[in-house]
Parts: C-alpha cells; sequence; structure tokens
C-alpha cells in the first residue's frame, strides 16, 4: 500500500518510529520535535509542521529524494544543519517564522531551485542569515506564490488562502 496522507497530530515527539511504513508520501505532525533520522531515506513528497514544531534534527529527512514542499510553523525555532541533506528535489519551503530559525542548510541545488515563502515584513531577517540568505527566490507572503504548500491542496477544495484542516486521519491508501 502507499500512504498519501499520515497524520501525526497527537504525538509531541515524532522519532524514527514514526517512518515504520516506507511509503508515506505526505506527512503532518503537531509535535515539538522530528528526531534524528525520523524520516530518514523514506518517500516522503509533503512535510507540514503543524502548528506547534521548534525542532527538526540531525537527518531527519535526510534522502529524502522525493521531498517536494515544506511548511514550517511561527514555532520553529532549530533546523539541524544536516536536517534536509540530500533532499534536493525541494522547490517550495514555507517557513512562518518571523525570525529565521537557527539552521536551514540546504543542498545548493535547493537553494537555486526552491522558493522560500517567508512571513511579510520578515524578509530583511531571511536574507541577512548566512544559511537562509543563500534561496535565489524569496516571497514573503505565501499567497504572492503558486509555490507551497497551498497549491498542493487547493484542488481538494481548500481555500485560497490555503487553510485546511488535517487532524486524525490516515487516508488515501492504494493498493
Amino acid at each position: 500500500c502507499n500512504f498519501y496522507l499520515y497524520n501525526l497530530s497527537t504525538c509531541d515527539i515524532v522519532s524514527t518510529a514514526a517512518h515504520s511504513n516506507s511509503n508515506i508520501k505526505t506527512i503532518t505532525v503537531g509535535a515539538e520535535a522530528i528526531e534524528n533520522n525520523a524520516f530518514k531515506n523514506t518517500v516522503v513528497e509533503t512535510f507540514d509542521g503543524g502548528a506547534n514544531l521548534m525542532t527538526v534534527d540531525s537527518a531527519a529527512f535526510a534522502g529524502c529524494e522525493a521531498l517536494a514542499s515544506i511548511v514550517l510553523p511561527a514555532t520553529v525555532t532549530t533546523i539541524a544543519c544536516d536536517a534536509f541533506t540530500g533532499a534536493k528535489a525541494i522547490t517550495s519551503i514555507q517557513v512562518d517564522a518571523v525570525e529565521a530559525p537557527e539552521g536551514g542548510v540546504f543542498d545548493p541545488e535547493v537553494y537555486e531551485n526552491a522558493t522560500l515563502i517567508i512571513p511579510e515584513g520578515s524578509e530583511a531577517a531571511y536574507k541577512a542569515d548566512p544559511n537562509w540568505g543563500k534561496f535565489l527566490t524569496i516571497h514573503n507572503d505565501i499567497n504572492d506564490s503558486p509555490t507551497g504548500i497551498a497549491g498542493k491542496y487547493l484542488d481538494a477544495g481548500v481555500d485560497g488562502n490555503g487553510q485546511a484542516e488535517l487532524t486524525g486521519v490516515l487516508c488515501g491508501m492504494d493498493k
């Protein structure tokens, strides 16, 4: 089976046990931390950090070659320097934090090809950061960009502001 949506909204910490099914395509969490190697080398395509995520630890998404879209909430403060190593297919990163989170190191292809979507008024802080400032394309509002996680759900009936309620579901099984 391939799982297209996996919701971890009731977890406090997501650890390596979370990826026991390597066919997970979309992950939404409510956790405060994603621990070391939690989704390493999986086929995840979309990651939504929910509303409470503060830390993405070492190699959490390392080797996730299909990972294309990331959403990080306003609460995120730290991303380990190797959290996304080898995730070169990333095309959209939405960070809702006004201050650039510590870390934010991505492969060179990501800085060149991905769109970084940040809160309005925070562009100077991100551009001044030694890692986040490497992005060639930065939008200061998710509504300014057709990329980003909102585009993944618009066809599913989500409003134009990208608002969706994804709680308590495990769905989209494909045998």
